[in-house]
């Protein structure tokens, strides 16, 4: 009897025991949350000396030399193991040896095989369940945190996976070549070069017309690189470490906001576990083309409205001034938030008549940064080359991707049955060129422009096929919940605030229809012109849920609730199912 006790209490004590303790996990979670955006570059910037495009540019030193970090590691706690007389001094070399030996033959075999992407995303992510598994035996109270830390972390392995397989020339939206003249690449290098804006009409050079802020920073970060000796292709390479921290930098914003409309539990980590492994923000993370650093500056205004409406202080709009005017020298498109902007600001000046000087001398502050900021490139090519700044560059009718003999009203209204055939994006050949903007962004969404049945074994295509749809549910309920959400009553979002949020949705994608009517190719259908819709759909997923976690023991509200669990559950495990095959099929 008593021997059965004790084993009852042994297992107790080891059920018990914690890989870290509540205090030095809650001084660990504080510290990722004071810093959480210089912590991403940090890792981003870091894990660029292991170079991009697995099969060419690995450095061995590198990895044996964060090899020996490890070992240094594991020997001072060998030391502190040696030192406690209350351990077994046997078991603590063994533990030693037993780790030491099996990150030697994890580096071993990370530098002389050819599949490294595709061992970095499946050990990565067998190493974020197994920590996650271990955290959640602390207290309750750090739940939350720790399930979005390990889906940030199983996000960001997918991420560096996929740019560590993919190189500059993979699945990009026009950038074209190095060393060439046109495109995002030419627009960098001119920069690099010349250490100068075009000194010419961007008309006359493919994606020259763009603002410039993007391509400087590029301009800037190959210096950096080519003055530590870096050979210039891999420092091209590199650009992807600058994308990558972009993405990370939306989606530190993304749980920001979520926290900031106080969402819990479920509300909180099913949003942002979509997010974390969302295909096109994974597809993003290696683009070298404007749009990542176009998204971080759109999402920062959405979080610095959101502060300002409830802090009204010049420190604050100011921040929306420098998001807003920044992201439009990096695009245009960002100033489609201005609009929603504005009514928040006179929602504002009406809920403060009696200080409404005060607001009026912050809106005067505002437009004294963000006009400049966000103007002076569109006025300038406006002056010197007459070139207007609604300027877009039009493909020739004789383009392949012209779907102009398609009646507009069939382009918008018709959901024949035979579009969703097939998942993926059709360019034409022996299958039909896509021509609903509907159809065309949802399949864009998952896949891009480039992944295809050829990415995966035909045994396996049913999970880009589960994912496809499961998306096209997800985004169909999250427009219908924001109209709902928007007159909806909810305690952590007030009407300005989810109007901000509707108004922004609503804007981009109308403007989106807009561009797919006037400009008739397959192109103009590309998910990257709304991906601010996604995450604003993620936002007002989280809203409902809280709702539905407070409405829980009513019917409609469990069932809600274990609909969106399950739908969001299976979507991230799709979707990293689909990105690691995608990763794993070096295509």
């Amino acid at each position: 009897m008593s021997g059965a006790v004790n084993l009852r209490r042994d297992l107790n004590k080891a059920m018990d025991r914690r890989i870290i303790s509540d205090r030095k996990l809650d001084a660990l979670l504080r510290n990722i949350g004071a810093h959480p955006y210089l912590l991403a570059a940090f890792v981003c910037f870091g894990l660029t000396a292991f170079g991009y495009d697995s099969q060419k540019f690995i450095n061995g030193f590198t990895v044996y030399f964060v090899l020996a970090l490890v070992a240094g590691r594991f020997f001072l706690k060998l030391l502190r193991g040696l030192n406690d007389r209350s351990k077994n001094s046997a078991a603590v070399w063994m533990g030693f040896w037993g780790k030491f030996l099996i990150a030697f033959a994890a580096a071993e075999y990370f530098v002389k095989t050819e599949g490294k992407a595709q061992f970095v995303c499946f050990a990565g992510i067998v190493f974020t369940l197994i920590l996650y598994i271990l955290l959640l035996n602390n207290d309750r109270k750090y739940y939350d945190k720790i399930k979005c830390l390990a889906l940030a972390a199983a996000g960001f392995v997918l991420r560096f996976s996929y740019v560590l397989e993919s190189d500059i020339y993979t699945r990009q939206n026009d950038v074209w070549l190095f060393g060439g003249e046109g495109g995002h690449a030419g627009y960098i290098e001119y920069i690099y070069n010349h250490h100068a804006l075009p000194d010419f009409d961007p008309t006359t050079l493919w994606q020259y017309y763009h603002p410039p802020l993007h391509h400087i920073i590029c301009a800037v970060w190959l210096k950096f690189c080519s003055m530590f000796g870096i050979e210039y292709y891999m420092a091209c390479e590199a650009l992807q470490s600058l994308s990558m921290f972009y993405i990370c930098v939306v989606l530190i914003t993304l749980y920001k906001i979520l926290r900031l409309f106080g969402l819990k539990g479920k509300a909180l980590t099913i949003p942002f576990g979509i997010a974390s492994v969302y295909p096109y923000l994974v597809m993003m993370s290696g683009a070298i083309n404007n749009d990542p650093l176009m998204l971080c500056f759109f999402m920062g205004a959405l979080y610095c409205t959101v502060r300002w409406y409830r802090e009204q202080t010049a420190k604050n709009i100011v921040k929306i001034a420098l998001c807003i005017g920044l992201g439009m020298m990096t695009k245009l498109s960002v100033g489609l938030i201005a609009p929603a902007v504005a009514v928040v600001f006179i929602v504002v000046l009406i809920k403060n008549r009696k200080n409404i000087l005060n607001r009026l001398g912050q809106l005067c502050l505002f437009g004294a940064v963000c006009c400049p900021l966000g103007l002076w490139w569109s006025i300038r090519n406006l002056i010197r080359f007459k070139v207007k700044p609604t300027y877009i560059p039009m493909l020739s009718e004789t383009d392949g991707q012209y779907i102009g003999e398609v009646p507009l009203v069939k382009r918008f209204t018709d959901f024949s049955l035979s579009q969703f055939k097939s998942v993926f994006e059709q360019w034409g050949g022996e299958s039909y060129k896509e021509y609903n903007p509907t159809v065309a962004m949802l399949k864009n969404s998952m896949f891009g422009e480039g992944i295809n049945e050829s990415h995966f074994p035909e045994q396996a295509l049913i999970i880009p096929r589960l994912l496809f749809w499961a998306a096209a549910i997800l985004a169909a309920f999250s427009f219908v919940i924001m109209l709902v959400m928007l007159f909806r009553k909810t305690e952590g979002a007030s009407f300005a605030e989810k109007f901000l949020l509707t108004a922004s949705h609503l804007t981009i994608l109308g403007n989106y229809y807009i561009f797919c009517a006037r400009y008739k190719f397959i192109c103009t259908m590309n998910f990257r012109y709304i991906v601010p819709c996604m995450l604003i759909g993620l936002i007002n997923i989280g809203v409902f849920t809280q709702l539905c976690q407070k409405t829980e023991k009513a019917k409609a509200g469990e069932l809600a609730l274990k609909i969106i669990s399950f739908l969001s559950s299976a979507f991230i495990a799709l979707a990293y199912a689909t990105m690691f095959l995608v990763i794993a099929s070096n295509a």
